[in-house]
């Protein structure tokens, strides 16, 4: 099973906010989905197989890890511990906000689910003799030369380097590895502190607030 946080579409997009009616909402989202690469035809929910429909060959300023530059494959990235996915989304979340001055302290929702994962072809790299620079926390150098030297693996199995247990972690390029439901879903809210470069990570099911400074995952 793989656990994932997302953005909470529903309540966070600005289209909603400048709708009067659920049915205008729903007509101006088909209008913004019509404009973007379509989304693979398969039963998948939309959370899990909206990670494939992203135009290739991949744009340089939309590499990652396991995505580099001119890569031919999509990619869906999950933690195999609810816990790691926290560590996971909050340095991409912290990332986007940390040189930014001002921001408002507002709670922001987020969506945490899991879904089934089954890739008996999974390559485990997490005993890799390049272990360490792979996960480099910054360099991205070794990863990419990784995945351009085994172009076709389903799926990657590696330890996070955000998890301060370092938890493991998967990069699937296999649609079909996943399951077509969610498992679950969770509602979370993240917030910013300026002052502290912390991200506050709460919820209905988070026994308590969990708070991951930046310096912890960067």
């Amino acid at each position: 099973m793989l656990h994932r946080i997302v953005e909470d579409q529903a309540s966070h997009t600005p289209t909603r906010t400048i709708t009067d009616t659920q049915e205008e909402y729903d007509f101006i989202e088909s209008l913004i989905e019509e404009s973007k690469p379509a989304i693979p035809d398969t039963n998948h929910h939309y959370l899990i197989r909206t990670q494939f429909r992203y135009p290739l060959p991949v744009l340089p300023k939309y590499a990652a890890r396991f995505r580099p530059p001119h890569f031919h494959r999509n990619v869906f990235y999950g933690s195999f511990e609810r816990l790691t996915s926290f560590y996971e989304a909050a340095y991409h979340w912290l990332r986007e906000r940390i040189h930014v001055k001002g921001l408002s302290i507002t709670p922001e929702p987020r969506t945490h689910f899991t879904v089934e994962f089954d890739d008996p072809k999974a390559t485990n790299i997490c005993k890799h003799r390049d272990i360490s620079k792979i996960m480099d926390r910054k360099d991205y150098t070794r990863s990419h030369e990784f995945i351009l030297e085994n172009p076709h693996v389903s799926s990657i199995i590696y330890p996070s380097c955000r998890d301060p247990k370092n938890g493991n972690c998967a990069a699937v390029f296999d649609l079909m590895t996943l399951e077509e439901r969610l498992d679950s879903t969770e509602p979370l809210y993240f917030t910013y502190d300026t002052n502290t470069k912390t991200c506050t990570i709460s919820g209905p099911q988070v026994d308590s607030p969990m708070v991951i400074p930046w310096g912890l995952v960067a």
